[in-house]
């Protein structure tokens, strides 16, 4: 906290945000349905715990003993063009490929099942329909993608981002890349083999300057 020099006090606030527990006792609390994304390395985690006093202040914050360990995410994904894209190219056409180390896992690719969706709907919801991947029928809702092309540890998704219903500046942003290795198993986020958590949509330089002369 300080003073700004222009009459106003300035304090900085320590925000979190944490589900309530699911079950309680005067001695323990139990948190459910808590999901850690796996990444491209594994990563060690501390657990921290507030009492519910004064939790906007980082001192009040007490490491719990024990870590939870997090193993890398043994599949990835990649894109061309490389991320971010913008929200129009040359040819509005975008490549997702998704691979798994060599004789990691032996489920057929032709099997392998994606969705794009915005990050905080989960992958539980349908494709997003401004990523056409059924040429043709643009802006037809499909519940998920299947490859173009398949080898034995990686499959190629092409994927149309503009056509009829292409994309406006509304559509630029996050989007995660959820993966279904086979009609049996979960939806998951994958990371990028590059690290990053998300696929991401720029706007063009005239999203951002907007329209110069009298309008």
């Amino acid at each position: 906290a300080g003073a700004s020099g222009d009459g106003h006090r300035r304090v900085t606030v320590y925000t979190h945000c944490s589900p309530k527990p699911a079950v309680t006792s005067t001695e323990m609390a139990t948190f459910t349905n808590v999901q850690i994304m796996s990444g491209t390395d594994e990563v060690t985690y501390k657990v921290c715990y507030c009492s519910g006093e004064a939790c906007h202040d980082t001192t009040t914050w007490q490491v719990v003993p024990g870590r939870i360990v997090m193993g890398e995410a043994r599949y990835t994904w990649s894109s061309s063009p490389a991320s971010p894209i913008p929200r129009r190219t040359e040819d509005d056409m975008l490549s997702i490929t998704i691979t798994r180390p060599s004789f990691s896992a032996y489920t057929p690719a032709n099997g392998w099942r994606l969705r794009i969706v915005r990050p905080h709907q989960g992958c539980e919801v349908k494709h997003n329909v401004k990523f056409d991947c059924r040429p043709g029928q643009a802006g037809a809702q499909v519940e998920e993608c299947s490859p173009s092309t398949v080898m034995l540890d990686s499959a190629q998704f092409n994927i149309m981002t503009a056509l009829e219903y292409g994309m406006d500046v509304m559509d630029t942003g996050s989007y995660s890349v959820c993966f279904r290795e086979t009609a049996q198993a979960a939806w998951t986020s994958l990371p990028a083999s590059t690290g990053m958590r998300e696929l991401e949509v720029a706007p063009l330089e005239v999203d951002i300057i907007g329209p110069r002369g009298i309008y």
